[in-house]
């Protein structure tokens, strides 16, 4: 069964940042329920869906998930259409806290906190250095620029990375002809494409 957690298609508002998911709420090293799909993500900084071009060959599959029957093949200086994508998050990065901290900055509310000594999971990068984070059996966003191994929030290093996440980018496409299929990108690791940021 795969868990399929709402979209938040820009840094949300306090109330849904905090909005509760499934899960055993309230015990903070608990991780979420895998493996989840996280919609609507397009999880790079500057990350743009729009017309894109191929810069090597690149398969698309008829379905997301299913890297077995191929769609369509698109060739190197091949411009297409890219729809939405989705992350599938089959182990979420587990992050250490080191140090007490809100997010947003300053906040006072209780589900804004998170704890020195606790664990927190990271379901997906959303871009531009937002994650989508699970903490307390709740999901969150948060600001945080991301370097090797270490997560650095804003002028501080409060987090460590425990355990690595393994992720899956399915990108559904618009090739030639109209024809859809899904791009695949594992560790959300994107080779083969130009302009994908803007």
């Amino acid at each position: 069964m795969i868990v399929v957690l709402a979209a938040v298609a820009a840094p949300a508002a306090p109330a849904a940042q905090a909005a509760a998911g499934p899960g055993p709420a309230g015990r903070p090293d608990a991780p979420p329920p895998a493996p989840v799909l996280v919609p609507d993500v397009c999880p790079l900084d500057r990350c743009a869906f729009g017309t894109w071009t191929a810069t090597r060959p690149l398969t698309a599959y008829a379905a997301q998930g299913q890297a077995s029957k191929v769609a369509f093949t698109l060739r190197p200086g091949q411009r297409f259409l890219a729809l939405r994508g989705n992350v599938h998050t089959f182990k979420p990065a587990k992050l250490r806290i080191h140090e007490t901290f809100s997010w947003p900055p300053g906040s006072k509310n209780p589900f804004e906190r998170y704890s020195a000594g606790t664990v927190m999971w990271v379901l997906a990068p959303r871009g531009d250095k937002y994650l989508d984070v699970w903490y307390r059996g709740r999901r969150r966003g948060i600001r945080a620029a991301v370097g090797k191994g270490r997560w650095f929030m804003p002028g501080r290093d409060l987090v460590q990375e425990l355990e690595p996440g393994d992720w899956t980018w399915w990108v559904e496409v618009e090739g030639p002809g109209k024809r859809r299929g899904w791009l695949t990108f594992p560790n959300l690791e994107v080779e083969g494409i130009k302009e994908l940021a803007h």
